[in-house]
């Protein structure tokens, strides 16, 4: 009723009203809109109208036709919002009234028939878009929107310059919001990081990369704001969702937290004291320098009331700033503060305890005072410097390293050096490479081979060898140094000089036999182009390139890169290039491809792996992983949510630990527990990592919300972190502390990764200035990952037990290498979501030879199958034919599949046949080379599990989707039994009469 009386008043609104209303569009505002010099665009629909109250640009709404007179939706406060009718849209012209740099967008929703925080459909490809923008610079174009995936209980803020490969998104767990009922959003960006506020609490914040902030620094050129959209087509959403929107507010730049609340506040009608319209942030620091003894406090004033604002701009307050650690004064200053945002880097806060600042403000000119105040607990850090996993030993099942002349031999391969550079690969008893490694350089009298000299040992340890020496063309002079580990990583750092020496071009090349290039990944598998394959550094992803790794059915080589560092080639131009042809596949690495004058300090740091890593774990066929329901389960990963744990990942036993391992026992007597952690990511909610988070988190890694599995009270997010060393040290503790217990239960631990990042962080791996003075956008997090999992892999072995590690198909063999097992899969959830027999009808076959391939990564593969990810109710019965046919392709390619997310009891099965027929002792010979059958039919094969007694363990497997029969030649072999399905078969005159269902197999045991 109320909001019925202010709709017929509105209705006889006289002539002057509608001027004001005229003159408001145009850029004249009300005295609190003037106020706010920072604004750019506003629109309340208090007015029942869609031209917007206030704008810097057009206040007109694009092709919108009529008023929002007749609709009758109050708003938050009892006021008209505005409701998207069907085919209807809302949008405004960005230009003038949105800045691309910095901004802070703000409005109010009620969520009318669906639930913010609730799963609201079966699909992937449902979205619910509540406010976005679309944009274009001068230097690109990006995508802004506040938006629900269906899918999950999360709301997010997404900045993407180029949608599905650079998404930027700041996500948090939205079931902390109801439908029919209204909460007000601000999203901020700016000074690369982005941040969500929910009714004036900020609920989630992140890093953007440098893939964004490119784009941010054009000049805007068009755009739209658009308010409730269909965003990404009728393919992807629709209009049953109902929502109202109200109070829309763009800003120049990103509003303090402070500001936000005040806004807030006022919105709802309440005030806020003056010292609490002021921003104190404080946070470790982390400069990856050997120190973790400062702290940055930041202020921002900007919420003050423009008294304070105007004084403090003249030069009319006093400031007193206090910084302590629980007493001792970090810092003390009187000054005259003339900046209303700024920060100060203070050091000594080297203990646990709590740090507090203290600013008291006195304005001279009216005498008034202001005192802020904000503390922080600084956590112990006593854990920096430790030296877990760093113990002299070659863990199993590596071997000792042996140095003779120019060759470093390990495991089962030996490297041949020619100085720092591999002059040739022997793995497995072959010879890789058809062209040994080497640096041309030209200094005037074209490309010249560098000349070494041999190496001197200057480090030996069980674990590791580094040699030295020195190399030259003409009158340059290289340096190099390079250290070979147990797993056969080769990291070269070597650097040029004299100062002021001119070099017109600098190349690495090799060329790779073509049976160890069949196939190439960096690190997505990428197919072999006729006219070669160009790769550049660009990146702020990781799926970006970040490799180059060569393999044969095998054997491979993978050049392991970090930084684009003095490198020196033309804009645009791409100086990694791989052409392959009848002698191989040459690489080619345009390190300087333009003439320069050498300055001081030109370096160079990269890693050659040869693979496998190493052999196979004794047991990779039968490992049973993940299944709490299964018979057969001898793995289980514990630990998801921070279940029996005192945070995600955290790998700190609380209270129900004990009881959680109890549950574990009962339901899986014969399953050891490898508790949930990562190194890449981990709970915002620790204190260590909340700490540090400003300078641990990589700018652009997607940040996830959750809550804790067993205390809903505790909400946190998995953000992305840098390998720092001190973030390094930090993760060892845990690891050491927690393998340490030697508990019963306890057999590794499982880890969570992804890829080594693009980092563009100015902390730590990340972005910086060449010898050259070129701006190096970003550098990839491999050296820091891979000690993380190095130090991991010997403090397991130290006390008896694994490493299973997860992660999508992108392996880098230098890191991933460094574990017993390796769990991909989860990639092929958007596959699956569409066909369920994906795994048979689509997945190539160089999809199951590269991505899955236990013999050429070296660690065990266990499928994780996904199939009832997004379809739940293919975990059930429903998923039985669809499981049926994934574990008959698999193990036709010698894959172990764990039974979570599809029907358990048919892994289960297989798994109980796997194990009686201990597959383990067997020698894998796959269809594609199996010599000791034939068959008539082509679409008919058999990968057969060849015992030293020389029985059989056949797979049959029909590669279609329709039935066929075939009459198998099997020489040698008169008894046949079928398996699966428990039944003897006929053998005559060695032949075997198949008949095989559409995506179907037989398990055929073969005896003499």
């Amino acid at each position: 009723m109320q909001f019925m009386k202010k709709y017929r008043l509105l209705k006889k609104v006289s002539f002057a009203g509608v001027v004001l209303v005229v003159l408001t569009g145009l850029g004249f505002s009300s005295s609190s809109q003037a106020a706010n010099k920072d604004l750019l665009f506003e629109t309340t629909f208090d007015k029942m109208i869609v031209r917007a109250d206030y704008a810097k640009g057009s206040p007109e709404a694009l092709k919108f036709k009529g008023t929002l007179e007749f609709r009758m939706n109050p708003g938050y406060n009892n006021k008209c919002s505005y409701l998207r009718q069907p085919g209807e849209k809302l949008e405004y012209n960005a230009v003038g009234n949105f800045n691309p740099k910095a901004g802070t967008i703000s409005f109010w929703f009620k969520a009318l028939n669906w639930k913010p925080g609730g799963d609201g459909a079966t699909t992937l490809s449902k979205f619910k878009h509540l406010l976005s923008a679309r944009i274009k610079t001068t230097t690109g174009k990006a995508v802004f929107t506040f938006y629900k995936y269906y899918q999950g209980a999360n709301l997010s803020f997404l900045i993407s310059p180029s949608l599905n490969k650079k998404n930027f998104i700041c996500g948090f767990d939205a079931s902390i919001l109801k439908q029919d009922q209204w909460y007000k959003v601000d999203c901020t960006w700016g000074d690369g990081k982005m941040t969500v506020f929910i009714d004036g609490k900020k609920v989630t914040s992140t890093n953007y990369g440098e893939g964004y902030k490119q784009v941010a620094n054009g000049k805007l050129l068009s755009g739209k704001i658009l308010i409730n959209p269909i965003l990404w087509g009728g393919k992807h959403e629709n209009e049953a969702a109902k929502t109202l929107i109200d109070d829309v507010k763009i800003y120049r730049r990103a509003l303090s937290a402070a500001e936000i609340k005040r806004d807030y506040l006022k919105d709802k009608g309440e005030k806020i004291a003056e010292a609490e319209l002021a921003s104190i942030t404080m946070a470790g620091v982390d400069r990856n320098n050997g120190r973790l003894d400062q702290i940055n406090a930041a202020f921002d004033l900007n919420g003050l009331p423009d008294s304070w604002q105007q004084a403090i701009k003249g030069g009319k307050v006093k400031a007193q700033l206090k910084l302590s650690l629980d007493g001792k004064i970090l810092l003390k200053k009187t000054y005259l503060l003339k900046k209303l945002k700024f920060n100060f880097l203070v050091a000594r806060a080297d203990k646990k305890g709590t740090v507090t600042a203290i600013l008291d403000l006195t304005n001279q000119k009216s005498g008034k005072k202001l005192a802020l105040k904000q503390s922080i607990t600084r956590p112990d850090t006593s854990w920096f410097g430790n030296q877990y996993g760093k113990d002299d030993f070659v863990p199993q099942p590596w071997t000792a390293i042996e140095a003779n002349g120019d060759s470093v031999t390990l495991w089962n391969r030996t490297y041949q050096f020619d100085g720092p550079f591999i002059k040739q690969v022997t793995s497995g008893g072959k010879k890789l490479l058809s062209q040994p490694t080497k640096l041309l350089i030209d200094v005037g009298n074209g490309r010249q081979t560098a000349v070494f000299t041999p190496g001197k040992i200057v480090g030996n340890r069980k674990d590791r060898i580094v040699f030295t020496g020195l190399g030259s063309v003409g009158d340059l002079v290289i340096n190099y140094r390079n250290t070979v580990w147990f797993d056969g990583f080769s990291r070269i750092e070597f650097s040029l000089g004299p100062q002021g020496a001119k070099v017109k071009s600098m190349q690495l090349t090799y060329t790779v036999k073509p049976e160890f290039a069949k196939y190439m990944a960096n690190p997505i598998p990428e197919k072999f182009k006729a006219g070669g394959n160009y790769f550049d550094w660009k990146g702020s992803s990781h799926h970006d390139f970040s490799q180059l790794w060569l393999m044969g059915r095998v054997n491979g080589l993978c050049w392991v890169a970090e930084d684009e560092g003095n490198w020196v080639y033309p804009q645009n131009s791409k100086p990694i290039k791989v052409i392959k042809n009848s002698d191989g596949a040459k690489v080619t690495l345009d390190i300087i491809s333009k003439p320069v004058m050498l300055p001081t300090g030109v370096k160079y740091a990269f890693g050659f792996i040869a693979t496998p890593t190493r052999p196979l774990p004794e047991n990779y066929r039968t490992i049973f992983f993940a299944g709490w329901k299964t018979k057969n389960i001898n793995t289980a990963s514990t630990g998801w949510g921070g279940r029996g744990f005192t945070q995600y990942a955290s790998l700190i036993p609380s209270k129900t630990y004990e009881k959680n391992m109890s549950y574990l026992k009962r339901k899986c007597p014969n399953a050891k527990s490898y508790p949930y952690s990562s190194p890449t990511g981990l709970s915002d909610a620790e204190p260590v990592v909340k700490y540090f988070l400003h300078d641990w988190t990589v700018p652009g890694g997607s940040v996830f919300p959750t809550k804790h599995a067993e205390d809903k009270t505790i909400v946190y997010n998995q953000v992305p972190l840098i390998p720092t060393q001190a973030f390094r040290d930090f993760f060892a503790d845990k690891v050491e502390n927690f393998l340490s217990k030697k508990d019963k239960y306890t057999g590794g631990v499982y880890y969570d990764l992804v890829h080594p990042w693009h980092n563009s962080s100015s902390v730590a791996y990340g972005k910086f200035t060449d010898a050259f003075g070129r701006k190096i956008p970003s550098q990839i997090t491999i050296i820091g990952l891979r000690e993380c999992l190095m130090r991991t892999i010997k403090i397991c072995r130290k006390y008896g037990m694994n490493a299973i590690y997860h992660g999508h198909i992108m392996y880098n063999p230098a890191a991933m290498g460094l574990a017993d097992f390796w769990y991909p899969g989860e990639h092929l959830n958007a596959k699956l979501a569409k066909n369920k027999f994906y795994y048979t009808d689509e997945m190539s076959q160089d999809d199951y030879d590269v991505n899955y391939s236990s013999e050429k990564k070296g660690v065990g593969i266990i499928n994780l199958p996904v199939i009832g990810r997004t379809h739940k109710k293919y975990r059930g019965k429903a998923g039985e034919a669809a499981t049926k046919a994934m574990l008959g392709r698999m193990t036709l390619n010698d894959i172990v599949s764990s039974a979570t997310q599809c029907y358990q009891p048919t892994v289960d099965k297989m798994w109980g046949i796997k194990k009686k027929y201990k597959l383990d002792n067997a020698e894998f010979i796959k269809f594609d080379i199996n010599k000791l059958y034939s068959s008539d039919n082509k679409n008919i094969v058999a990968s057969f599990y060849l015992y030293p007694d020389k029985q059989i363990f056949a797979v049959v497997y029909n590669q279609t989707q329709q039935p066929q029969s075939a009459t198998l030649t099997i020489p040698g072999y008169k008894n046949a039994y079928d398996a699966w399905n428990d039944r003897q078969l006929k053998i005559v005159g060695n032949k075997l009469e198949v008949n095989i269902p559409g995506r179907g197999f037989m398990l055929v045991i073969l005896k003499n």
